[in-house]
């Protein structure tokens, strides 16, 4: 598969910060595409402070996703390593409405579970990272590729996650990547900054805060 912009992190210490918790959104989705190095240990592909995170390759579960309730995490696995296998497709979604967390890989649900809690966002980090443990442990640094990473405040139906696996491609690849981010209140903000540039910063829509991105 041939990608268009996608993000290069290099497992030691690459990292993309987003000041704040998106809102800390009741429900959420947390997407992106991925290419872990052959070779690659674990690494974290989005993570909203400790507090709701999406994980490549644990050491004992394969792809896997969580969300912390405020006393305990509530983890679902997909028992499959994804590290020198090409681009896949990772996606996670809870709705607190109906206690519902799902992971996806490619398209396909690849676990699904139901709890009875929310997703506290108290005391486990205060930033958005894409590539790295999300409270401020210098661990789990992502070795490999992202690329069209999306943090949505809803949690996506099953077609609507088969429609993002589903979207066209670009014909080269560059080391940029492209963030959507639809917050709280609908709005969709889009980053796009280089690997091992030097901070940038991009105006959101009218009437928004810009974010700093570091890569």
């Amino acid at each position: 598969m041939t990608r268009g912009d996608v993000l290069s992190l290099d497992g030691t210490d690459d990292v993309m910060q987003i000041t704040g918790l998106m809102g800390s959104p009741a429900d959420i989705t947390l997407a992106a595409w991925v290419n872990l190095d052959s070779g690659a240990g674990v690494g974290e592909i989005i993570s909203l402070g400790d507090h709701v995170t999406i994980r490549a390759d644990d050491t004992t579960r394969g792809v896997m996703a969580f969300f912390y309730d405020g006393g305990s995490w509530n983890t679902i696995f997909s028992d499959t390593y994804i590290a020198g296998t090409g681009w896949h497709h990772v996606a996670y979604t809870f709705d607190d409405t109906s206690n519902t967390q799902t992971l996806y890989l490619d398209g396909v649900v690849a676990a699904i579970g139901n709890i009875t809690a929310s997703i506290s966002y108290s005391g486990l980090g205060s930033d958005t990272f894409i590539g790295r443990h999300g409270d401020g442990g210098a661990t789990w640094f992502l070795d490999g590729k992202v690329d069209d990473a999306r943090i949505i405040s809803r949690a996506l139906s099953a077609a609507e996650i088969e429609s993002l696996v589903a979207a066209p491609t670009q014909p080269a690849d560059v080391d940029t990547v492209a963030i959507t981010v639809t917050a709280a209140i609908e709005t969709t903000l889009t980053k796009r900054v280089a690997a091992g540039s030097d901070d940038a910063e991009e105006e959101g829509p009218t009437g928004t805060t810009p974010n700093r991105i570091v890569a």
